[in-house]
């Protein structure tokens, strides 16, 4: 092969412009046809596609009540506040906890793997996938307003035994200090008695000596307790269970970006084949002028 005809077989960049240029309307209209045809299909099959919504929201649980945050997640695994909500005629949806484990996992363990990713400050993350927002976002509003009124109940029944504890404690404190208030009389009676006869009272004495110290350790005791269990009582009342963030619904999947994407994709795979189409044409016209 000469060296003129490896210059007619080399590639043109200049030709294959040329060639896209005179077939433009081919290309781009198998480009617009694609994608007009995607869009049609799309649009009628959106139409019959339902929408499906995720429904979320956050609790944070107090303090303070006999019901703590692992509490609240096992009850909800456990499906234990659906009888409550079916009485109110409230739908029933799956209810989903962030950090939960896989749905082929035992109850118990979604209940352990829920506990250790799901109670980080005591906040609870609820989400619900269904197709009615507004029915789940009603829903979660129940479920919210029962988990508050069980942790109120459960506080309440807690404020009040702690209140009983510190009413014992305080009237331990008035009887131990009548104690010690009597043994002291005792010892004011003792010592002149020790005096004037060791043998006889001096044992007493000592031993009366060493109560009242004893006693006076207990009051020591059960005042701190009493600190103790005032600071525990106030910071629990500034703790109650409240609503971080009510109840919201979001399209799970943006049906429209979907189809847009699906669009281009097949307009720029219409160009390809136009392209190709194009490059066909020219091919068969000059072979055919060859001919």
């Amino acid at each position: 092969m000469n060296q003129e005809e490896q210059k007619n077989d080399e590639i043109n960049l200049f030709d294959y412009i040329d060639v896209i240029l005179k077939r433009k309307k081919l290309i781009l209209g198998l480009g617009l046809l694609f994608a007009a045809v995607v869009i049609g299909m799309n649009f009628l099959f959106s139409l019959r596609l339902p929408t499906f919504y995720k429904t979320h929201s956050i609790i944070e649980i107090g303090q303070g009540a006999n019901l703590s945050c692992p509490d609240i997640i096992e009850k909800i695994i456990r499906g234990y506040y659906q009888e409550a909500l079916k009485q109110k005629d409230i739908n029933y949806f799956e209810l989903t906890i962030e950090g939960t484990a896989p749905s082929n996992e035992t109850m118990e363990a979604k209940i352990e793997r829920a506990k250790k990713t799901s109670c980080q400050g005591n906040i609870i993350y609820l989400k619900v996938k269904s197709g009615q927002p507004q029915e789940a976002e009603k829903f979660l509003n129940e479920i919210h307003n029962i988990i508050i009124e069980e942790f109120q109940k459960t506080f309440t029944v807690e404020k009040k035994f702690r209140e009983e504890k510190l009413n014992i404690l305080k009237n331990r404190i008035f009887f131990t200090d009548n104690e010690r208030k009597e043994l002291e009389n005792k010892i004011a009676t003792l010592e002149p008695k020790a005096y004037q006869d060791p043998t006889a009272f001096q044992l007493a004495l000592l031993d009366t000596q060493l109560k009242v110290e004893e006693k006076k350790q207990e009051i020591i005791s059960l005042r701190e307790q009493i600190l103790q269990s005032e600071k525990e009582t106030k910071y629990i009342s500034m703790k109650p269970t409240k609503i971080i963030k009510e109840p919201t619904s979001s399209e799970e999947i943006n049906k429209s970006q979907i189809f847009n994407n699906m669009a281009i994709m097949s307009g720029i795979f219409g160009l390809f084949i136009g392209i190709l189409l194009a490059f066909g044409q020219e091919s068969y016209k000059r072979n055919k002028r060859l001919v």
